[in-house]
Parts: C-alpha cells; structure tokens; sequence
C-alpha cells in the first residue's frame, strides 16, 4: 500500500486484521487489512456486513 493508502486507512481506524466491504465498479469483495497490504477473501453477493457510518470530516481534506 501507498502512503497515502496506509493514512485512509489509518483515517477510518482499519487496522492490520480487519475485514471491511470494498467496492470496486459495482462489485463488493471481503477484504483483510495485512501488515503487507490487503487481501480479498470473497466476493459478496449481498450486503451482509455491518457497517460503520463516519464523519467525511475524518478523512483528510488532501485526498
């Protein structure tokens, strides 16, 4: 991961062992957050996953 990568994730508090949807042109996967980078472990065919709602002030005004 980036930097810049490293710091949104950081931003939204996803640590080394998380697990958290991604959306990537309409399609959603399970990722884990690794000391290495992220790691897909499935696609998700339904929204299933507890979400965490944030303020968009968290995320640094840079992006």
């Amino acid at each position: 991961l980036t930097n810049l990568d490293q710091s949104l994730l950081n931003e939204y508090g996803i640590k080394p062992g998380n697990k958290f949807q991604l959306s990537i042109s309409s399609h959603n996967f399970l990722v884990e957050r690794t000391s290495g980078g992220l790691i897909i472990l499935n696609h998700i065919e339904k929204d299933n996953l507890a979400k965490a709602y944030l303020n968009k002030d968290t995320v640094k005004d840079n992006i």
